[in-house]
């Protein structure tokens, strides 16, 4: 199962649609995947009143989830998906593990270097409702200039990008790069982050958990 106590904007979202519809009506949630936390959130969606707003599919082959993220306005998750979700051009909201607060970092590509799910990164933290609602008031224009920057910003985790930093680290020609934060950050993190970006096949086996927010951005 991919639906876990710690992946807490689950929760954030499905209660931030209690402010979001009167805003956007048409606000949709698609949840993709399986896991523990299913039925805990199939019922808070029922208590909060937007169960009508909230659909989840379940487990969906990996084949398809090029598919399913294109279909969305916004991508909401965390880890390499965050990635895959920029490099098709849908702006991806990064999803803190947990999180109690329904708050986030935005986008990913408002962020840089390698880490950018975690807490206690030196992001600007926003509430996710309000970062939500700003994607569907926004101006096409303003879209489509999101989208673009969601596709150069997963260009850094590209295997060109990461195969020749690796040899550049390995020749000493420079540093790993990491987030710009006050906390350490552990090599062999930095570097799962690196490798993690050529190896999104993989989650053909290992399951994926999507989420998705589909809305018409004109009703903002």
């Amino acid at each position: 199962g991919r639906l876990h106590p710690f992946k807490t904007y689950n929760a954030t979202v499905i209660k931030a649609l209690v402010k979001l519809r009167m805003a956007i009506p048409k606000v949709l949630y698609h949840i993709y995947g399986d896991g523990p936390e299913r039925k805990r959130l199939e019922q808070m969606a029922c208590d909060m009143g937007v169960s009508d707003c909230v659909s989840f599919h379940g487990t969906v082959a990996y084949s398809e989830m090029a598919g399913v993220i294109m279909s969305a306005d916004v991508f909401l998750g965390s880890g390499t998906s965050l990635i895959e979700a920029s490099s098709l051009g849908v702006p991806a909201i990064i999803g803190i593990e947990h999180d109690t607060a329904g708050l986030t970092y935005g986008a990913l590509h408002e962020t840089t270097g390698y880490a950018y799910h975690d807490e206690g990164l030196p992001y600007e933290k926003r509430c996710v409702a309000d970062v939500l609602a700003s994607f569907a008031q926004m101006s096409e224009e303003a879209y489509l200039s999101h989208c673009e920057r969601a596709i150069r910003r997963a260009q850094d985790f590209s295997i060109d990008v990461t195969a020749s930093g690796f040899v550049e680290v390995g020749e000493g020609k420079r540093r790993p790069k990491r987030a710009v934060s006050s906390r350490s950050i552990p090599v062999f993190k930095r570097l799962v982050m690196y490798f993690s970006a050529g190896t999104l096949a993989l989650s053909d086996r290992l399951g994926w958990t999507a989420y998705r927010v589909r809305y018409s951005r004109q009703d903002g």
